[in-house]
């Protein structure tokens, strides 16, 4: 009897970034820049003992180099970089990374990298982002114009390895998670 293991680990990253102060302060700016338009300053003079909350010019550059090799581990992961992590991951396990078939499916199960490969009795680790394109779930199936899209990292481990579970939350210690 041949044992097939199918995970699918949902891209939620929101769960991932911590919510401090300098990002509600963040995500309050960005709000409000998209009805007004900010005043911006040409130099900012604050103290680290003294945050401004005024939006200037320095508060939107990127950070520098070696400030972001220092906070590698406290910085939240944008949404490409917790897919490349993710594949790094599953490449060093000895799946194959593969496209997603990108059309209206119910789920990412639906991909024929997953239905059709995994009746054979061949073996098949594979591993890929799917976004599940839902047309009828979004606003009740009544504005036809809407769609709702989800995204899933789909992971194919054919046959079972026996430690699918482990590797799983090994690969949840790849994006940051403790």
């Amino acid at each position: 009897m041949m044992s097939i293991s199918i995970m699918a680990l949902p891209l939620v990253i929101s769960v991932f970034k911590p919510l401090t102060s300098t990002t509600r302060l963040h995500s309050t700016l960005l709000r409000r820049r998209r009805f007004t338009t900010p005043t911006l300053t040409a130099s900012a003079t604050t103290t680290p003992q003294q945050p401004s909350h005024s939006t200037s010019l320095s508060q939107h550059s990127p950070p520098s180099p070696t400030s972001t090799l220092h906070n590698h581990n406290l910085s939240s992961l944008t949404f490409q970089q917790a897919i490349q992590r993710l594949q790094e991951y599953w490449a060093s396990v000895g799946c194959s990374i593969m496209q997603c078939s990108n059309t209206e499916v119910g789920a990412g199960t639906m991909n024929p990298l997953t239905y059709l490969r995994v009746l054979g009795p061949e073996p098949w680790n594979v591993a890929y982002v799917e976004p599940s394109v839902r047309p009828d779930d979004s606003r009740y199936g009544e504005n036809p114009n809407r769609l709702q899209k989800h995204t899933q990292f789909q992971v194919i481990l054919k046959p079972d390895p026996g430690n699918s579970q482990d590797l799983f939350i090994r690969s949840l210690s790849a994006l940051g998670s403790n």
